[in-house]
């Protein structure tokens, strides 16, 4: 399917959305056992709260995800093997690189087993997640393509108030998982797919919005200024987090708000460079973000600990998350070119 360049420009920033998070959360908040008050910097404490963009990220990649793949009916048995080949490549390179050549950990059977099965252990949770709704969408869109407007728009309701508007208003968590809460931002990208027409909206007569452009800015100026005051508020608070978790309505809005207006802006047409880029994000996630590759980073070539008092800790920090994401891509590059030409080879013998 032909892509959109301005949705994948949207994805390649919802990486670096995740990647940064990812700094937040197992850099600087590890570094300090999660413990924000133990911050003296009280700008950096701010900071911290405010780069936790890996739910926004979430969001979007699954909502991008529902967009594109609630038109599809079957499986594409090439796409699933693509995929667990690009998550064991990584988990397993990662594993021998840092317990055969630099020792950072002992070499053992059992935990060769779980490098060998990073879905089944959680190592990268949001592709395990993934490929549980890419496993059941086509019944999922049978779901979809058998009930109506009203009933698929009430479907979302059901699932925004029980996994997202209930455990960030009450604190309670009822059934919750990332495979359910995944299910919901994919019913809202299936929704936007269906019933959105890009400059017309969703052709409601109840409602007065079009959503056009100069709309939508409006609508995502007002909740990402509500999403600083939450982070605000969470720096020294920190149970307010639950409303910027994943699924919290703030969380909802931000993404669905941030979705459109790319949409609409269609500002890329075509552009082979951004597709490309786009297409390595998923190695920029399992490389970043494995156990053995995180740890190494943060602790042994960053050092972000040395800058949680710095006042300059956002320039470091914003430095070593592009470096990383470039990095990454690059590599990711290089593994797709590996792949694709492997492949080739392996049709053409066959």
């Amino acid at each position: 399917m032909k892509r959109n360049s301005s949705i994948e420009v949207l994805r390649i920033i919802a990486m670096l959305l995740i990647v940064q998070s990812h700094f937040a959360v197992h850099g600087y908040m590890t570094a300090v056992g999660g413990d924000l008050a133990s911050i003296g910097n009280s700008l950096n404490r701010f900071l911290i709260t405010l780069i936790t963009t890996g739910n926004i990220g979430n969001g979007l990649f699954m909502i991008i995800t529902g967009y594109y793949l609630s038109l599809s009916s079957s499986y594409n048995l090439r796409r699933i093997l693509r995929v667990v080949i690009q998550v064991l490549t990584y988990s397993l390179l990662c594993y021998f690189f840092f317990t055969l050549v630099l020792g950072v950990s002992s070499f053992s059977f059992a935990g060769l087993f779980s490098a060998a099965t990073p879905l089944m252990h959680d190592t990268y949770w949001y592709f395990s997640s993934y490929i549980l709704v890419y496993i059941f969408h086509p019944y999922i869109n049978a779901i979809i393509n058998n009930i109506n407007r009203k009933e698929l728009g009430l479907l979302i309701l059901f699932m925004a108030i029980v996994w997202g508007f209930v455990p960030a208003l009450l604190g309670l968590s009822f059934q919750k998982s990332s495979f359910l809460v995944f299910c919901l931002f994919y019913f809202i990208g299936a929704y936007l797919r269906r019933y959105y027409v890009i400059g017309e909206g969703f052709g409601l007569k109840w409602i007065s919005l079009r959503f056009n452009k100069k709309q939508i800015k409006g609508i995502l100026i007002a909740v990402v200024a509500l999403w600083f005051f939450t982070a605000l508020v969470t720096a020294w608070f920190t149970p307010f987090y639950r409303f910027v978790y994943m699924a919290s309505p703030l969380i909802i809005l931000l993404s669905v708000s941030a979705f459109l207006l790319f949409l609409n802006l269609n500002f890329v047409k075509g552009s082979r460079l951004i597709n490309a880029i786009a297409g390595c994000m998923g190695g920029v996630y399992l490389l970043s973000d494995n156990p053995f590759v995180r740890d190494y980073l943060y602790e042994s070539i960053f050092h972000v600990s040395n800058y949680i008092e710095s006042n300059s800790m956002i320039i470091y920090t914003y430095s070593f998350v592009f470096l990383t994401f470039t990095c990454c891509v690059f590599v990711e590059f290089i593994r797709k070119s590996l792949y694709d030409f492997m492949e080739r080879v392996f049709t053409r013998t066959k």
